[in-house]
């Protein structure tokens, strides 16, 4: 699969400081197709909200030893949907940042977003990753 490393390998040389929008849109499509693939190679139903679809990924990750408990409940707590958000940037925000007129991203809440999925998202492409 080339185009989920061409889409990182962009989204490390763009500087979340000066393009926050370019690095948002990247950071949405890696993200997905990261939980496409995993699901592709696990066979696991598409829970039609990418949301719903990355909590199921996680919580296979957990059963199989790819997450541990405190990277489950850090992913978890981004993938909830919007309505249930306690103020947090969720993935869902991410949609907001392509759609609307009004949200706009910014340096510090991508950084804290990846900071708190990066284990999930290097669990959907590496199969062997343990805690």
């Amino acid at each position: 699969m080339w185009k989920p490393w061409e889409v990182l390998k962009e989204l490390r040389r763009t500087e979340t400081e000066d393009h926050a929008i370019a690095a948002a849109s990247l950071f949405r499509i890696f993200f997905e197709l990261s939980t496409r693939a995993y699901m592709k190679r696990h066979r696991l139903a598409d829970k039609g909200e990418m949301h719903k679809s990355a909590q199921a990924v996680a919580t296979d990750m957990r059963a199989h030893g790819r997450l541990d408990e405190g990277e489950l409940t850090a992913a978890n707590r981004r993938f909830k949907d919007k309505s249930q958000a306690e103020a947090l940037l969720q993935y869902a925000t991410l949609n907001d940042f392509m759609h609307s007129f009004k949200h706009l991203p910014d340096r510090q809440s991508l950084h804290v977003l990846w900071t708190e999925v990066e284990a999930y998202l290097e669990a959907c492409w590496d199969d062997t990753r343990r805690p």
